[in-house]
């Protein structure tokens, strides 16, 4: 006899079960392995990063090599979808598109605020405007703040004070991702077994 019988309920907390564990595994080589965030004077020290930006995801970018994460937001992955009273809507792809057209052709002044364990760059960018590139998202509905850098705490410094005004204004005005139903990018990643 296995470890269920062979309904879809019993098969599905199976695989949930191990997907836990296994994100558990990767947590905890990923916090013996990885570097601490940058200190704000090494931050300050820190190189700022210019050019053009390749979009990889709607929080992810590349310049001239180098992967920069988008600093204090997180966004649905490209195969992630939302719902609403019709069907699916692919946010994560929405995602992507809009930080595509929010930087398209313009040069990129990024701020490196950390480094994380996989080597990218957590920085704030601003576009050829002068404007944060990552709060323009969230002011526009198409990402959150990054529930795992804040650890719930919004009063860290003005950036993420910004960020969190700006998601909370979004999602009263029902823009972008609050206009649908959705489960948070982080969570969605857990559910699916990516290790970010």
């Amino acid at each position: 006899m296995g470890l269920c019988d062979p309904s879809r309920e019993c098969q599905y907390n199976v695989i949930m079960t191990l997907t836990r564990l296994f994100r558990a595994i990767c947590l905890v080589l990923a916090m013996a392995s990885g570097p601490a965030p940058a200190s704000a004077a090494e931050a300050a020290k820190a190189p700022t990063v210019k050019g053009t930006a390749v979009v990889l995801d709607g929080k992810t970018i590349e310049i001239g090599g180098r992967k920069i994460r988008l600093y204090g937001i997180d966004a649905p992955n490209p195969n992630q979808t939302c719902w609403y009273d019709r069907g699916e809507f692919p946010c994560g792809r929405y995602a992507k598109q809009t930080l595509g057209l929010n930087t398209m052709d313009q040069e990129l002044v990024c701020h490196q605020r950390s480094i994380d364990a996989k080597g990218r760059i957590h920085a704030v960018c601003y576009d050829g405007k002068g404007q944060d590139v990552a709060r323009n998202l969230l002011k526009h509905g198409w990402s959150t703040v990054d529930q795992a850098l804040t650890k719930g705490d919004t009063t860290q410094n003005k950036t993420i004070k910004e960020y969190f005004s700006a998601e909370v204004e979004a999602r009263r005005l029902k823009l972008g991702l609050w206009n649908f139903k959705f489960t948070r990018p982080h969570k969605w990643r857990s559910m699916m077994g990516i290790v970010d």
